[in-house]
C-alpha cells in the first residue's frame, strides 16, 4: 500500500517552550504512520571543532531544541 502524504501538527498539553511541534514530513497508511523531521546544522563542524563547552550559549540553546523536537515525535 502506498503512503499519503498528510500536513499535521501536535501540540501537547504541556506548559513548556515547545508550544506545537510541526514534523516536516508525515507519511499516512491505514496501519503505518511515519514522521520525519529534517534537520540541517550548519554549526555542527564548529561543535565538533571546538567542543560543547567552547561554543557559544545561544548555539548550544538552538541545538538542544532542534534534538528535543526531533526525539518528541
Amino acid at each position: 500500500a502506498a503512503f499519503k502524504m498528510q500536513e499535521c501538527s501536535v501540540r501537547p498539553p504541556s506548559s513548556g517552550s515547545q508550544r506545537a511541534l510541526l514534523p516536516d514530513v508525515v507519511l499516512r497508511r491505514p496501519d503505518t504512520v511515519v514522521v520525519l523531521e529534517a534537520k540541517y546544522k550548519r554549526h555542527a563542524e564548529q561543535i565538533e571543532r571546538l567542543g560543547w563547552s567552547n561554543v557559544e550559549d545561544e548555539l548550544r540553546e538552538q541545538h538542544r531544541a532542534d534534538v528535543l523536537q526531533a526525539l518528541a515525535y
